[in-house]
């Protein structure tokens, strides 16, 4: 949840492109993920809740895995503009550790600098991506 901010935490970030993983898909993993939930007892454990949890990301990981869509960033020169792009705020917005650029998504693991929380690191990506200044 990019709106917690657990102090010393580390976030394992995954994002990707548009055509990597269409809509109907994601909404039948949302689907099947709802009904997963719904079929858990009133009384379960939150461990139980987090299973479900984590099989909905493996879904949708194992599907990017896939390499759905037009995989521009297999392109080294558009990979490189998105390493530079990670590296960019590195000291500033979070601490970065490891980083893979996949064909068609991301995988960052990184920590927010004090005063920044995930939430606020990803709008200002995404406004600088749109164009806009933060």
């Amino acid at each position: 949840m990019p709106h917690v901010k657990r102090e010393g935490a580390s976030y394992f970030v995954t994002f990707r492109l548009a055509d990597s993983l269409p809509k109907q898909v994601l909404l039948r993993f949302q689907s099947e993920h709802a009904e997963a939930l719904r079929r858990l007892p009133a009384n379960a454990r939150p461990e139980q809740t987090e299973e479900a949890h984590r099989e909905l990301r493996r879904k949708i990981e194992r599907y990017l895995d896939r390499g759905i869509g037009a995989c521009h960033l297999r392109r080294p020169e558009i990979a490189d503009m998105v390493a530079e792009a990670l590296r960019h705020f590195h000291g500033d917005y979070y601490l970065l550790d490891d980083w893979v650029v996949m064909p068609n998504h991301v995988h960052t693991i990184l920590w927010p600098m004090p005063n920044f929380t995930l939430s606020e690191i990803l709008k200002a990506a995404n406004a600088i991506r749109r164009g806009r200044p933060i």
